[in-house]
């Protein structure tokens, strides 16, 4: 959306050992934009990108990812004509990455979908066969409370996703409303999930076998660094972070004093809501309910400063996450579309509902605002 008008965004190859000279390459054949190279680890002259079509639309570069697009390689030393090779047949692609020997590349697809953000594949592409599979498929009707949901709000890889030895690789996810790192065997496709419920887990980067993981939650503003062995996942170190600042109940101001609240996570119907509210309350508190936007976003379980300070300052706040939000499967998502105003109103309502049964003696069912 930001670049309507501005410009094209293209990849240009820029010469350091030689005359310091810049190329601008010409997307491939079909292609109106590219972007999101990564240069081969084996090879310095062969390249993944990320091709976007339909030069009259720029949505997916920056805000929306449901535009046409497909990863490609091609070698830089080839004349004579579109060297490109497609990686992979879907309608949405992108986010190359080499593995660290050159032989493949992970990103992540999508035969296309019609809401504003859905799940998406970890794929693999073979660059000695060609041929590109599935590690981690689309789920369709994943139960997301018994099972992995599959792959949201992932709009990039790491570029260091892949372990030295190729065998494992590291990806942010939803896991319903839970931020979550998940650790793939690339060979099975088994997964393995680093963090839980009513938490934030973030992988920063992965070195050799170890996957360095910010780990936080809507009560502990700094959180901290997690050194994981992806192999066993075994926490080998952890370091506390700088403190951000915690909302206090005596001033409603930021301070490094230490925080009395709690969130706690809710089941409603087939997804969820949590609730953050101050433990030492001694009166009902009014309910302040916030639904997030998107409307295929997630209200997730991180520190955020604004609803941090609302309930340290009499309130209590609830996010509840309805049927369409992202994190909880694509049958969930898509059954929102020709339904928003009813199905996340009414979702909303329950959650609602609900916090208020559960918690008769801390919410004022007289004092709620949405």
């Amino acid at each position: 959306e930001k670049y309507v008008g501005v410009h094209r965004p293209a990849v240009f190859l820029l010469n350091l050992l030689e005359d310091g000279a810049v190329e601008k390459l010409e997307p491939p054949k079909g292609a109106a934009f590219e972007g999101q190279p990564a240069f081969s680890p084996a090879d310095s002259r062969t390249l993944a990108t990320v091709a976007w079509t339909g030069a009259s639309r720029t949505l997916g570069l920056i805000y929306c990812f449901n535009r046409p697009s497909a990863v490609t390689v091609r070698d830089l030393d080839e004349t004579g004509g579109d060297s490109s090779v497609r990686v992979g047949s879907d309608q949405i692609a992108r986010s190359p990455v080499w593995r660290p020997d050159g032989g493949a590349v992970a990103f992540l697809g999508s035969p296309g979908f019609a809401t504003h953000d859905g799940p998406v594949a970890l794929r693999v592409w073979d660059a000695s066969t060609r041929k590109t599979r599935d590690v981690v498929p689309i789920e369709r009707d994943a139960n997301y409370r018994s099972a992995c949901p599959g792959i949201w709000a992932c709009p990039r890889l790491l570029s260091d996703c892949w372990t030295d030895d190729g065998a494992t690789i590291v990806v942010n996810s939803l896991w319903g409303s839970a931020p979550t790192a998940l650790v793939v065997d690339v060979a099975d496709g088994s997964l393995r999930r680093v963090g839980g419920p009513g938490s934030s887990h973030k992988a920063l980067c992965v070195s050799r076998n170890i996957a360095v993981i910010h780990t936080t939650s809507p009560v502990i503003p700094s959180g901290a660094l997690l050194s994981v062995d992806v192999s066993s996942g075994d926490v080998l170190a952890s370091l506390a972070c700088p403190p951000l600042g915690v909302v206090t109940k005596a001033s409603s101001s930021f301070d490094s004093a230490e925080s009395t609240l709690a969130c706690d996570v809710l089941p409603v119907g087939e997804t969820e809501a949590w609730l953050l509210r101050d433990e030492g309350a001694s009166t009902k508190r009014p309910l302040v309910v916030v639904p997030h936007g998107g409307p295929h976003s997630c209200s997730v379980t991180a520190y955020n400063g604004a609803l941090a300070f609302l309930a340290a300052s009499g309130y209590a706040v609830l996010c509840p996450n309805y049927r369409g939000s992202a994190g909880f499967g694509a049958r969930l998502l898509n059954s929102l579309p020709g339904r928003c105003g009813t199905q996340d109103v009414e979702d909303v309502v329950a959650a609602t509902e609900a916090a208020l049964a559960r918690f008769p003696d801390v919410l004022d069912a007289d004092r709620v605002a949405v």
